[in-house]
């Protein structure tokens, strides 16, 4: 029955009696459901989404409420939490299973997959349109109030709460419009295994509208329904993901949240959403329901007025619970006690602890490890955590200053399935902290996020309301620091210049682990190579550039030179400073033996004694603990040399080519320090290098011009002397740098003179003898080591071309032609130049010379180089005494051959139609043929041909012959093409392998024959034959009978014949009577009687050959027999399948 309201009674006996309407209007809610039946409840919205297992929100918290409502037979559990999960889906399997006619069977399923798809999603929406409200329902007498006491209005879900249009001034406190739907929170049926944590049942919205920030210091929500404090272990603020304050104090039924310092801040003119998440506690029964709110303005404790329409709670939960809750086990595994690390270890493992999932599958997506400890936030550092070995999340550099460090895996958290252990491994680098100790832990319940993915919450970490710590099993000390010395791989190891100042002798590293390191004195050596120099000049340390003690104005070989450090020279924890050694590559002034070219010498750092300063331990260390060596140097007085490019040939010129290279060479710079180059002198020289040329560079040459990298260097030498064994001078307006220990590549170019051939003999080459340069380190002159011929150099008068015919397959072999064919490759040639220039090709005349003497049946005759027509189309050859076509271009040229090259031109022509075509009684021949004479090209040579430098007249080699002529082609009405066939088989399948051999009248032989598409192929039955060979070993010469057949009637095609078996035989088919239509193939197979074959392994094979004998036909030309006459493109020979007696 309804509760009465009294008046006069105490705050805990009106929220009693309010508990016990809430509880009452639970009631009478369930009569109604009871009343509607089948019917779902008709506030639920349709549904719009397909929802599976994943699938989060409010979609999925109508859905379990739809089936809820149900009934027990399709939900069971009713659990409402807005996370489609295993019991989720199980679910909607018996509900698709229910009504199975209407959901499945449309879509030939039997049984339901527990996917909320289309057409589930369907049936559901058309009975959420058909629901109606139930009759009224009339409350039971016992129900009604004494006439004296006014009963409660009618008890409605709170609508949701609007937020104001504006901001009134100071801060107002409304429901958020996320503020999360009423779920189902779960806890174990067995009290000590857990309760859902983290829970959202709250999200309130602050807005200021103030000119100012608004911090608030306290807030306390007010919970309501069927529930008691104790039901909670925790309750949190959140702001999003961010965890505002610590666990609230609970007094009756107030969750009261303080900071002084501010639980958080709404900026001036703006708004925060603040969240409200609960931990359940273990063992809370189901049934229980609770909603949370605020009373008053007052339970908000802000630097700002605050603003409350009227009190208001927020949606009603309710508690569940499952006997399956997973849980998850944290236990410490490494470190078990104290131990200890050394500074500088990388890769440390700091804290290994199993994770242990039971019941349901579990998801980790959230680490937050503290450090305790007497190390500082940066001791430790690049932090991994691994999982089994395998690394997840994202490396952390560096912990926060408060010496937390936060692992968010959520957006890809990690699993551990029920029943399995897994190690979870905090991993950095020990940067320092020498003598400091730390220990991880995790310390507090919300410093790991875990879910069960079966129920879609989360739990507990070791299932405990009250949170015990896990942390590592003991301390871990630091090692105290130390300082490692060693030579830089970057320390100077190449030549040094002599009287060079400011030079970098040595670089060492020196890495502080642990601590911080002071360094008071640096001691070293100059370690004479046995040249017994006395001294080296101005000696200085610098350590990252900044120097460490005053300048040795000399120090004396193999003798001890102490530098103070003073305070400067410290070395950071994990860090490595540079100590670099400078000096001057002299002696003193005065020195008995001054320093000299090839000297040799290192420079050593000595052995410290208590030099160096722990900062954090306060102890000393020797530094370095042993002598450290730099590279050993050698001291060079320097030169440039030079020698010969290889990459470039010999070469020839012609006569009157203009800015050809006639000579290049490498210069290099001492290792020691680049050069720049200001002169360099050029000679003439002959191939005997004893004397000069025969004349001097003017003879054959004219306008050097010096180059490197494509640009000029000093002036251009004109008209240069011809008298043998004058040098020529470039001078280097801009010097021409070269880099130390690099090579450049110089190169001369010069016009060659129209009498240069006569003036130079054939292998002259021009000589590099002197240059001047200067060296950048030490400003003083450097020479060229020793003078450098270069190429040898021929002049010639002229390019010389070479035409000879190309190899098959290029060159096509001899073949029948049908005619009426297009673009067919009649003949090729190669064109090759010589060394001197490239040469243009102007002029090629080619002949039909087949003895037939028909050139009108080839048409359209075009030359191709490199797949490109050159040339225009010559519509047909000129008949005559020289039947020929001819192809010319004097100003562009046809193509051009690179020198030292080769191009292939191909003649190409189209065959003129049956109807214009003429043919003789075997094919009309025709053949391709390039006439060349050897000697001097002119304008009227067949070939003809200029250099594309000179522009003179290449002499023209003919090569073996005068005549390049092609092969010899036929051309025909038609051709036949033959093609073999696996035996026995149907129509023409491709040959697998061999046949068994089967004593009787067999099938031997196989094969097909495809007719041009131009015309038929006819064997007229009276002179027409196909002769084939016995290539087999027969057991016997015995005549047996062949009958050779049409395989797509099967009907006999040639008189029956009988031949003796022999190998060398013939089975000679002379009067084959069958036409093959154009265009189309037919298959034929040859029948034998093979009846002696009857010995394991006789054998029997038949061939068609493509002599002149095998094969005759008709192409339709009158009294025309063609036969194969070993030309190609007919398919044969065929060699039939062996026949072998098993």
């Amino acid at each position: 029955m309804l509760v009465p309201v009294a008046h006069g009674q105490s705050v805990d006996e009106l929220q009693a009696q309010i508990s016990a309407l809430l509880a009452q209007i639970q009631t009478l809610q369930s009569q109604l459901t009871t009343l509607q039946g089948d019917s779902p409840a008709p506030s639920l919205p349709s549904f719009t989404s397909d929802l599976t297992v994943g699938s989060k929100g409010d979609a999925v918290s109508n859905l379990q409420t739809f089936l809820k409502n149900e009934g027990a037979d399709v939900y069971p559990e009713g659990l409402v939490t807005g996370y489609f999960g295993s019991l989720t889906k199980a679910a909607v399997m018996r509900y698709q299973d229910k009504y199975a006619d209407a959901v499945l069977a449309p879509l030939g399923l039997s049984s339901g997959t527990g996917y909320f798809g289309a057409g589930t999603r369907a049936h559901v929406n058309s009975r959420l349109a058909v629901a109606t409200p139930p009759p009224s329902v009339t409350p039971p007498p016992s129900t009604t109030p004494p006439p004296s006491v006014t009963p409660p209005p009618e008890v409605t879900p709170p609508p949701s709460v609007t937020p104001p249009p504006a901001a009134a001034a100071g801060l107002t406190v409304a429901l958020d419009s996320g503020n999360p739907s009423g779920s189902t929170l779960v806890a174990d049926l067995t009290s000590g295994q857990g309760a859902q944590v983290l829970a959202e049942v709250l999200r309130l919205k602050l807005t200021n509208g103030d000119a100012s920030d608004a911090k608030v210091t306290s807030l306390k929500l007010h919970r309501i329904g069927v529930s008691a404090d104790s039901d909670f272990a925790n309750a949190y603020l959140y702001d999003g993901a961010t965890r505002l304050s610590d666990s609230a104090s609970v007094t009756s039924a107030y969750f009261t949240f303080s900071n002084a310092n501010g639980l958080f801040t709404v900026p001036a003119g703006g708004s925060k959403s603040v969240s409200l998440k609960v931990d359940l506690a273990n063992g809370a029964t189901s049934g229980k329901t609770f909603q949370f709110g605020l009373m008053a303005a007052g339970d908000v404790t802000a630097n700002a007025t605050v603003n409350l329409a009227a009190s208001f709670h927020g949606n009603e939960f309710r508690t569940a619970q499952a006997s399956d809750l997973g849980q998850i086990t944290l236990t410490n595994q490494n470190p078990s006690g104290a131990t200890n690390v050394d500074a500088g270890t990388t890769n440390y493992e700091a804290w290994r602890f199993s994770a242990q999932a039971t019941d349901q599958k579990v998801e980790l997506s959230y680490f937050k490890f503290t450090l305790v400890g007497t190390a500082d936030y940066d001791a430790l550092q690049n932090f991994k955590l691994h999982l089994d070995g395998v690394q997840v999340g994202s490396s952390a550099a560096l912990m926060n200053s408060d010496k937390t460090l936060v692992f968010d895996l959520s957006g890809a958290p990690v699993t551990i399935n029920a029943g399995v252990t897994k190690q979870v491994s905090l991993r950095a680098d020990v940067m320092k902290g020498s003598g400091r100790t730390f220990r991880f832990r995790l310390a507090e319940a919300v410093d790991v996020v875990a879910k069960d993915l079966g129920y879609g919450v989360n739990i507990k970490a070791n299932q405990a309301d009250v949170y015990t710590l896990i942390q590592g099993g003991g301390d871990t000390t630091i090692n105290s620091g130390s300082l490692t010395i060693t030579k830089s791989s970057d320390s100077q190891s190449s030549n040094i210049a002599l009287t060079a100042t400011g030079v970098k002798l040595a670089t060492f590293d020196w890495k502080a682990v642990g601590e911080d390191i002071k360094v008071s004195t640096v001691t070293l050596q100059i370690v004479d190579g046995a040249n017994s120099f006395t001294n080296i000049r101005n000696v200085k340390l610098l350590a990252d550039g900044l120097q460490v003690g005053t300048t040795a104005a000399t120090v004396a070989v193999d003798t001890n030179q102490a530098f103070s450090a003073g305070s400067s020279f410290v070395i950071k924890a994990g860090t490595t400073k540079k100590l670099d050694v400078y000096a001057d590559v002299q002696s003193a002034s005065g020195a008995a033996d001054a320093m000299a070219g090839s000297d040799t010498f290192t420079v050593r750092l000595i052995a410290g004694s208590a030099n160096a300063l722990r900062q954090s331990a306060g102890t000393t260390l020797d530094a370095p603990g042993s002598n450290a060596d730099g590279n050993s140097l050698t001291v060079s007085a320097g030169t440039v040399s030079g020698t010969l490019n290889s990459s470039i040939a010999n070469m020839t010129v012609v006569e009157n080519a203009q800015n050809q290279l006639v000579g290049s060479w490498l210069l290099t710079a001492p290792t020691e320090q680049a050069v720049d180059v200001t002169s360099l002198t050029l000679i003439d020289r002959n191939n005997g290098d004893s004397a000069n040329a025969a004349y001097g560079l003017g003879g054959p040459l004219d306008a050097l011009v010096l180059k490197s990298g494509g640009t000029q260097y000093g002036q251009t030498i004109n008209s240069p002397s011809t008298v043998s064994g004058t040098t020529q001078v470039f001078n280097l307006s801009t010097p021409l740098r070269v880099n130390a220990g690099q090579s450049i590549q110089i190169d001369l170019y010069a016009n060659i003179l129209s009498n240069a051939n006569a003036r130079w003999t054939d292998t002259d080459r021009v000589r590099v003898s002197t240059l001047t340069a200067t060296g950048i380190v030490t400003n003083s002159s450097v020479s060229l080591a020793a003078a450098v011929n270069g190429q040898a150099v021929t002049v010639s008068t002229g390019a010389v071309l070479t035409m000879a015919n190309e190899v098959s397959p290029t060159m096509p072999t001899a073949g029948w032609l049908v005619s009426g064919d297009t673009g067919v490759t009649l003949a090729a040639w190669k064109f090759s130049a010589d060394n001197t220039e490239d040469v243009k090709v102007t002029r090629v005349q080619v002949l039909e010379d087949g003895t037939d003497d028909l050139p009108g049946n080839a048409k359209n005759i075009k030359l191709y180089v490199d797949g490109v027509q050159v040339g225009s189309t010559v519509p047909a050859v000129t008949n005559g005494s020289s039947n020929t076509a001819l192809f010319e271009n004097t100003t562009a040229g046809l193509f051009t051959v690179p020198r030292n090259s080769n191009k292939t031109l191909v003649l190409k022509v189209d065959l003129t139609d049956n109807t214009n075509a003429t043919f003789s009684a075997d094919g009309s021949d025709l053949r391709g043929n390039l006439n060349v004479t050897s000697g001097a090209a002119t304008a009227t040579t067949n070939v003809s041909a200029k250099g594309a430098t000179s522009g003179a007249f290449a002499t023209l080699a003919a090569g073996v012959g005068a005549d390049h002529q092609g092969n010899n082609f036929k051309v025909v009405k038609t051709r036949p093409v033959f093609a073999l066939c696996e035996t026995e088989g149907s129509g023409c399948a491709a040959v697998t392998s061999g046949e068994t051999l089967v004593p009787g009248t067999v099938e031997v032989f196989r094969f097909s024959v495809t007719a041009h598409s131009a015309e038929d192929v006819v064997f007229n039955g009276t002179n027409h034959n196909l002769r084939l060979t016995v290539t087999g070993a027969p057991s016997a010469a015995t005549a047996y009978n062949f009958d050779l057949y049409d395989a797509s009637t099967n009907t006999t095609v040639a008189t029956q014949v009988a031949t003796a078996t022999a190998s060398g035989g013939f089975v000679d088919f002379s009067t084959v009577n069958t036409t093959v239509p154009k265009g189309t193939t037919k298959t034929y197979y040859v029948k034998a009687a093979l009846n002696n074959f009857s010995a394991i392994g006789n054998s029997f094979q038949l061939s068609l050959k493509n002599a002149a004998a095998d094969v005759s036909f008709s192409d339709g030309t009158a009294s025309a027999d063609l036969s194969a006459a070993n030309f190609v493109g007919w398919g044969l020979p065929l060699d039939g399948e062996t026949l072998v007696k098993p």
